[in-house]
């Protein structure tokens, strides 16, 4: 074969390798396409917002304790506790102060007077004065005992220390105290007498028999005396009237 046909055949091979390159790189996807016209981009989905945590309730405001007296020198291991709650609570009497009740201190007459009107429920009296010359003027605000004292005197409670006197500030005793219950109260008592210290020719003799019998006192010195010229105390003295009005 000459060379001028030799390189004819090479010039030909050449130009079919060309062709078969082009169609080669005609089939890959061409660089740089653009996205259609009209199609956006999806958009990144926002993050959910945390949900707020919920407000914790409030908590419910305790109810209030009732209303009671607060005494500092009354004591619920007291003897006298529940008598002087039930005083103060049925208007049978008051504190010497807002938080003070005096358990211990004495009585006199024209307190104890008033303690026991206020336990029957403040009854009126049919009468309009009394005798007595030692207590106030009819409706001075010292005279506070004035309607509790004409209602025993009306009721036959109390006769006064003599017949001119009632002795309004003077301190009662246990026998006093037991004997205004007992003539408001007593139905009479058959029991014989515990107590040493009432001898039955004793003025009150009935009347703290009828108290015993009834379970207002026990007495004194684990029930073998009354005491009864000793001075009543505010807690003896509610005491009794708890015994004789609230059980």
């Amino acid at each position: 074969m000459s060379k001028k046909k030799i390189l004819t055949v090479v010039l030909t091979l050449l130009v079919a390798v060309c062709l078969l390159a082009t169609t080669a790189l005609a089939a890959v996807a061409p660089t740089g396409a653009t996205t259609p016209t009209g199609a956006t981009t999806p958009t990144t989905p926002t993050t959910p917002t945390t949900p707020t945590t919920p407000t914790a309730p409030t908590t419910p405001t305790q109810p209030t304790e009732p209303a009671g007296p607060k005494f500092v020198d009354v004591a619920e291991g007291d003897w006298f506790y529940n008598s002087v709650m039930w005083a103060v609570e049925n208007g049978v009497t008051v504190g010497t102060t807002a938080t003070t009740f005096e358990p211990a201190k004495t009585c006199t007459r024209a307190e104890m007077v008033e303690f026991l009107w206020n336990a029957a429920g403040q009854p009126k009296a049919t009468i309009k004065t009394v005798n007595f010359t030692d207590v106030p003027a009819s409706g001075s605000d010292d005279f506070w005992y004035e309607e509790s004292l004409l209602w025993a005197v009306d009721s036959g409670i109390v006769a006064g220390t003599t017949a001119t006197t009632f002795s309004p500030n003077q301190d009662c005793s246990r026998a006093e105290m037991i004997s205004f219950i007992a003539r408001l109260l007593a139905n009479g008592a058959t029991d014989d007498m515990p107590f040493v210290d009432v001898p039955a020719s004793a003025w009150y003799y009935n009347e703290v028999l009828w108290a015993w019998a009834n379970g207002l006192t026990v007495g004194t010195n684990d029930g073998t005396t009354f005491s009864p010229d000793k001075t009543c105390t505010r807690a003896e003295a509610v005491e009794f009237l708890y015994n004789a009005f609230a059980e």
